[in-house]
């Protein structure tokens, strides 16, 4: 808790960097969000479908939805490979940005783009790669329960036996994934701090987060848990009138960021 609690109080001397990163995923997502709104209204907008699905799920007309539309969701697909590229590229220059600014003890944001767009090439790479690693995870995890799902009824004797199948398979994807993440946290620490070789650095990396990964991990859920919260009350957010929920909304946005630099700098550190 005394890590956590230090990690607060320089998190908090980074004002101008988390008011930075905010405006940037501020205009950043304003702008991929309205180009999708345009893409799903001119594919899909018209579609009477969509309002039949949206009081209750109904299989006949979800197949029905698919055979005519199966055009659009070729060129939403396309949007999006473009829109994750982009997400990928502007999430490494932050995560790249805060790590520095942690490492080197400055607040100020010319530091900030300086550390982003000096080490950006190679820890771009990196994070690129264990995005890879995270999705093939995920898409192990859902094909087994998806097959977990199929045999359940002539397979097991009772639902709980599937859930207890599914709630490891998650459990066991959920720790596979935390590893990843945090290995490729302490590679970028590594990287920067000491200007290592970039395979010199994955291979100190897994080893200065390996020496403590179940205090790493401990933390981990902890910040997981906040996310979640923040995540709930951005959703409740929806219930409030207009200006109120835009106002709150966006002070949950903010608190993200400040979260972020709190969880690189106790894992990190």
């Amino acid at each position: 808790m005394e890590r956590i609690i230090t990690a607060i109080k320089e998190a908090q001397s980074l004002w101008k960097i988390i008011l930075c990163i905010y405006a940037f995923q501020f205009i950043l997502a304003s702008t991929i969000g309205l180009q999708m709104m345009q893409v799903l209204d001119a594919s899909l907008g018209n579609s009477l479908s969509l309002e039949k699905l949206e009081s209750g799920f109904d299989y006949t007309v979800f197949t029905d939805f698919v055979n005519v539309h199966g055009g659009s969701f070729s060129v939403l697909y396309g949007q999006m490979r473009w829109m994750v590229l982009t997400y990928l590229i502007f999430a490494s220059l932050i995560s790249t940005g805060i790590i520095y600014c942690l490492i080197h003890k400055s607040s100020q944001i010319s530091d900030f783009f300086k550390g982003s767009l000096q080490m950006f090439f190679k820890l771009f790479i990196v994070d690129v790669v264990f995005a890879i690693l995270i999705l093939a995870i995920m898409a192990i995890s859902f094909a087994l329960t998806g097959m977990l799902f199929g045999i359940a009824p002539t397979s097991f004797d009772t639902e709980l036996v599937f859930l207890r199948w599914t709630l490891l398979i998650s459990i066991i994807a959920l720790l596979l994934i935390f590893v990843l993440t945090l290995w490729k946290i302490h590679i970028k620490f590594n990287y920067i701090k000491s200007d290592q070789r970039i395979f010199n650095s994955i291979g100190s990396g897994f080893k200065s987060f390996w020496a403590s990964k179940w205090r790493y991990i401990a933390y981990t859920f902890f910040f997981l848990i906040i996310s979640l919260i923040l995540i709930t009350m951005n959703y409740a957010a929806g219930d409030l009138p207009l200006f109120p929920m835009i106002i709150l909304i966006q002070f949950i946005a903010l608190i993200k960021v400040f979260w972020r630099i709190v969880f690189y700098k106790v894992i990190g550190t």
